[in-house]
């Protein structure tokens, strides 16, 4: 009985490191930088705050520019700013869904 119980503790434990090392990180979070790069066809931008940061557009990704319209990835150019709403998948990579646009900023 002893042992039975050692053993599901055991498991128990392993399975819960494993579930926080594979879990994406769900909280939401906004960062504001210039643009260095995008590329519409691999759903990337990179964006330049005091570090730069790679970020993967999800699909049905809400892009907008200053006045709240509806605008295409490739609508981006280098050096415009853009506030990002991400959030961390379970390998650590930035997925973006939602990128507002402020050209003259």
């Amino acid at each position: 009985m002893i042992r039975r119980v050692a053993v599901a503790m055991i498991l128990s434990a392993v399975i819960f490191s494993i579930s926080q090392v594979y879990c994406q990180d769900d909280a939401a979070k906004t960062i504001g930088g210039r643009v260095v790069s995008v590329d519409p066809q691999a759903s990337v931008i990179v964006v330049k705050t005091s570090e730069v940061f790679t970020f993967s557009v999800a699909p049905g990704a809400k892009i907008t520019n200053q006045d709240g319209i509806d605008i295409e990835l490739s609508a981006i150019n280098q050096g415009n700013y853009v506030m990002i709403g991400y959030y961390n998948d379970r390998f650590g990579a930035h997925i973006t869904n939602n990128i507002n646009v402020e050209y003259d900023r």
